[in-house]
């Protein structure tokens, strides 16, 4: 493998790392929230019920973005490169 694929790979593993912090970022700071405002335990478990059910439809699907663009952006570049 070239060192210019080598460099190309390598951004592109920042690239959707960084995507993904970005996401953890966003759920640590809602968590910071909610210990803020301080959480009963009947709080707490409709929270935790409407984290699951919310995490497919938000967090999730976000997760899928960041791969699947950075996933394609790697093929259609590797497909330039090499032909």
């Amino acid at each position: 493998m070239s060192i210019g694929m080598i460099i190309f790979l390598s951004l592109i593993l920042i690239i959707a790392l960084v995507g993904t912090f970005v996401v953890f970022r966003e759920e640590e700071n809602k968590m910071k929230k909610h210990k803020a405002d301080g959480d009963t335990a009947k709080i707490y478990a409709e929270r935790s019920e409407e984290y699951e059910e919310n995490w497919l439809k938000t967090g999730l699907r976000k997760q899928i973005v960041i791969y699947a663009v950075t996933i394609i952006v790697f093929i259609v570049i590797a497909l330039i490169i090499f032909n």
